[in-house]
């Protein structure tokens, strides 16, 4: 398992402590700084995942180290401490290109959960997703895999929509790789040096979604302490996948459709609009058409959203592919528990092909990852 390398860089030597302590705990490699001349020369040698760092760093300005470590890295997020007098300025950040900001004094549960989502934010952006329809995939690539006839027309068309801004809306059950497509899509496209957020509607509480998309005013509602940027926002010049989109309240769908139609929101308790340049990839395991039947989604949106449709077939109408998952999960999982298991009985490989899986790929991973930790010979 890959560990998480993180760079603080603060003027506090007791915060860089307490932090790196935090983070150690996580089961982090921590490197700290005090000095805002060394945040550069850090990044460039250790490469980390994330990077946390002060807006008032001491005599120096965090916003022109952001604006440096963006030009060095785009794709490196950068987390901003701040003080309580200078949330205006961690919004600056953001505009720039900093992944979130946090206020002082810390809350370390607040930063470890924030820590943790930048650091699959990076992921997403940073680790390549390649599609291949053979066997030589290597365990340290992030592979889609398949050989059958409905797997090569995805692969096809991903390499036709990636190049354009068309909205994209890939439907498929849960566990069949719709995340994986959307990120294919945003790597093979001319927003690759862009962001690329990712946004699970169905894993956020209803009153809580269209603050995390389009952002809220201070006071906007109970608990609004100051204001916050959206993911919209975020994600302006880039590409943002909407998961799970048949989730979504009707409300919240009206605002997203005015973003397809406009590029234009306002955030929650504010007045004044807001302008971003975002590519959306959405994805469902519901039938839109009969949610739309029940009044539970909108036709309009469903029309701006299915531009262009991605299928993605459950593992049980492609099961000419399973041999070929399973020899792609068995590498994977020795490169990561240092196991050496060398072959799959072909006996094994007929049960498996004759099993339904109802979780689809992301099932068959994790039978896979079980048999690789309790095999006892190659």
């Amino acid at each position: 398992m890959k560990v998480s390398k993180i760079l603080v860089a603060d003027d506090s030597e007791d915060l860089l402590e307490i932090v790196a302590t935090y983070l150690e705990k996580e089961g982090h490699k921590v490197m700290t700084t005090s000095s805002p001349e060394e945040v550069i020369p850090l990044i460039k040698r250790e490469s980390p995942d994330v990077v946390l760092l002060d807006i008032k760093f001491g005599t120096a300005d965090g916003l022109i180290i952001l604006a440096e470590i963006k030009k060095l890295d785009p794709k490196l997020s950068v987390i901003m401490m701040t003080g309580h007098g200078t949330t205006q300025t961690a919004i600056e950040a953001m505009r720039i290109g900093a992944y979130d900001y946090i206020l002082k004094p810390l809350q370390m549960d607040e930063l470890m959960s924030l820590v943790a989502r930048s650091i699959v934010a990076g992921k997403l952006m940073k680790e390549s997703v390649v599609y291949l329809a053979h066997e030589e995939s290597s365990p340290d690539k992030v592979c889609i895999i398949g050989k059958s006839r409905e797997m090569l027309e995805i692969f096809k068309t991903i390499g036709k929509v990636a190049e354009s801004n068309a909205t994209v809306l890939i439907r498929g059950e849960s566990g069949t790789g719709k995340e994986l497509v959307a990120r294919a899509i945003y790597q093979s496209s001319s927003r690759k040096e862009g962001p690329f957020l990712a946004l699970n509607c169905a894993a956020i509480p209803e009153t809580l979604l269209e603050s995390e998309l389009f952002g809220h005013e201070k006071g906007a509602f109970t608990g609004a302490h100051q204001k916050r940027i959206g993911k919209f926002q975020q994600c302006d010049g880039g590409t943002f996948f909407l998961d799970e989109v048949g989730d979504m309240a009707l409300a919240t769908q009206a605002k997203v459709l005015r973003v397809l139609q406009e590029q234009t929101f306002e955030p929650v308790g504010g007045s004044n609009s807001v302008k971003v340049d975002v590519r959306m990839i959405a994805s469902t395991h519901k039938d839109l058409w009969k949610s739309i039947e029940n009044k539970e989604f909108r036709e309009d949106l469903y029309y701006r959203l299915k531009v262009v449709t991605i299928y993605l077939p459950p593992l049980r109408h492609r099961v000419e592919d399973i041999p070929l998952l399973v020899e792609y999960f068995v590498r994977k999982f020795n490169a990561e528990f240092g196991m050496n298991i060398k072959r799959v009985s072909p006996e094994l490989l007929e049960h498996l092909s004759r099993y339904s899986w109802p979780g689809n790929v992301r099932e068959l991973e994790n039978a896979v990852q079980t048999a690789v930790v309790m095999s006892k010979k190659e």
